[in-house]
């Protein structure tokens, strides 16, 4: 065992009433970083992409999205983290939004912003990485991480995470997510939620792998 972190992979499934995933993969999205950014930098400040890409078919292998955060030397909230979300298919290159970090003292969260610059939801993290990391938990089981909230405060739905269960969390660091988006939801919405899902497991879910499969996956309601 190295200890070294690799570069993770997702799977994007649809999801039931139930926040199972039903049916067959829809999209991958594929970590691109340098080995220094994920085995020396701290999380916050640590550059990497993520590209989501059509997942089998006629189109496997086609970029959807294009997620890109920067380098950034940060402390506290001195110039905090922030990922771009940008539209790739079909040789387009359209700006969707971004997702930041901001700092909090106590809690921990995350933000959404529109391509206009407007922050339309606020992703809260209601449950801390130690509430349920235990190394061999006894079984599967749903938790409710994080309460995603429109900038007035009302709730418009939850991000849960799954936990593997003793056996699997032995071979593998997968992290398994679901969410439902909101009733009032564009595809640009749709893009920037999913987006943050994936940002909320590097910044506060990332362990080291020690050789490890990381292979996590995300049922959102398409």
């Amino acid at each position: 065992m190295t200890g070294c972190d690799f570069e993770n992979k997702y799977y994007i499934y649809q999801n039931d009433e139930e926040g199972d995933k039903k049916g067959h993969k829809l999209m991958r999205a594929k970590e691109k970083s340098g080995w220094c950014a994920r085995n020396c930098m701290h999380p916050d400040c640590k550059p990497f992409k993520v590209i989501i890409e059509h997942e089998g078919g006629p189109r496997d292998g086609d970029n959807i999205l294009e997620l890109n955060r920067e380098f950034r030397c940060t402390c506290c909230c001195f110039n905090r983290p922030e990922m771009d979300v940008n539209y790739v298919e079909n040789g387009a290159n359209e700006y969707v939004g971004k997702v930041t970090q901001p700092w909090y003292c106590c809690d921990k969260g995350l933000m959404i912003w529109t391509a206009k610059a407007k922050m339309f939801m606020k992703s809260e993290l209601i449950a801390a990485n130690s509430d349920f990391s235990a190394k061999c938990p006894a079984r599967v089981a749903k938790l409710s991480i994080s309460d995603m909230k429109k900038p007035g405060g009302e709730s418009v739905g939850i991000v849960q995470k799954r936990t593997a269960g003793c056996v699997q969390s032995a071979i593998t660091t997968a992290d398994n997510f679901s969410a439902n988006f909101p009733d009032d939801a564009t595809p640009q919405t749709r893009a920037l939620i999913m987006s943050s899902i994936l940002l909320m497991d590097f910044a506060y879910f990332e362990e080291k792998q020690d050789n490890r499969n990381k292979e996590g996956g995300i049922e959102v309601e398409l």
